[in-house]
């Protein structure tokens, strides 16, 4: 890997990490494709991208309403000493309803995402697992009241 951590990237792995980012069943043989290279050159870039951490993984987006699952989407922001964040955060990470966790600036700098079956489970997590973490200055909760869903993509 290059210095400092960054990872070169040409035409033709941005073209791959597209269309994955847009689509992750796509087979070998469609990518190739779709990027106008051989199916041995996409196997190739794909094993290079996951071997250096560029893809971290493969995964799918559901669409709860569709199956009728009724979820409670929730953001909590969290205001937090800046020797707690990384404690914090991977504390967070390790709970089956962090979705997601973000560092952000301003005062409340870090932004977790939450999907809890029911209003109850929100309180239980926040009243008895969130306010035992060292570190949690405040809380401010946030309900989400509708999901939409961009395809994430690069440049």
């Amino acid at each position: 890997m290059p210095v400092g951590g960054a990872v070169k990237l040409d035409d033709v792995d941005v073209k791959i990490l597209r269309c994955l980012s847009r689509n992750s069943r796509l087979s070998l043989r469609q990518l190739a494709k779709i990027v106008g290279v051989s199916t041995q050159t996409v196997s190739r870039r794909l094993t290079r991208l996951i071997r250096e951490g560029v893809i971290q993984g493969f995964t799918i987006c559901i669409d709860y309403e569709k199956i009728h699952e009724e979820l409670l989407t929730s953001m909590l922001w969290l205001q937090v000493p800046p020797e707690y964040v990384e404690n914090v955060i991977e504390w967070l990470l390790k709970q089956e309803e962090v979705e997601e966790v973000l560092v952000t600036s301003g005062d409340k700098n870090v932004l977790a995402l939450l999907q809890t079956r029911t209003r109850k489970q929100l309180m239980n997590f926040i009243n008895y697992k969130l306010s035992a973490i060292r570190g949690i200055n405040s809380i401010e909760l946030v309900i989400v009241l509708k999901r939409t869903r961009r395809f994430r993509g690069i440049y």
